[in-house]
């Protein structure tokens, strides 16, 4: 690819990776928020807790590793100015959708739940049961 076109396909995916990293940073404060709102020692026995915590900071740290990694990769390839942006276009998509899995599996695997008697029970197994409050992203 050119250099204009390098430095065009970089600062897109610069903003790109910077808006996921901020949301994903938000939605680690909000996750983080809740548990210590909610907190109850026994959260460091619940492997669902343990699951939370890493399906959250990896919301904001794939974003991160992936923004120093893909231009290395791109820049190995030597592609034409349309299939690099192309693959550009394809790496954002991508990592959008491992931070949708990434908050898919925080909001299966709170570890606090609520049962119809408004009484909180900590998760052991994560989406066991299943979460009865709506999916955010």
């Amino acid at each position: 690819m050119k250099t204009a076109a390098k430095w065009l396909v970089g600062v897109l995916y610069f903003f790109w990776m910077a808006l996921l990293v901020f949301a994903g940073g938000l939605a680690l404060v909000r996750n983080f928020g809740y548990v210590l709102k909610l907190w109850k020692w026994p959260f460091l026995f619940s492997p669902a807790f343990y699951l939370y915590a890493l399906a959250s900071m990896n919301a904001v740290w794939l974003p991160i590793w992936a923004c120093g990694l893909f231009p290395q990769h791109l820049a190995a390839m030597k592609l034409s100015l349309p299939r690099g942006l192309c693959m550009a276009a394809l790496a954002m998509l991508g990592l959008v959708g491992v931070n949708y899995v990434c908050q898919a599996l925080a909001w299966g695997s709170f570890p606090l739940t609520r049962d119809p008697n408004g009484d909180f029970y900590i998760r052991m197994i994560p989406f066991l049961p299943w979460p009865n409050y709506p999916f955010y992203f």
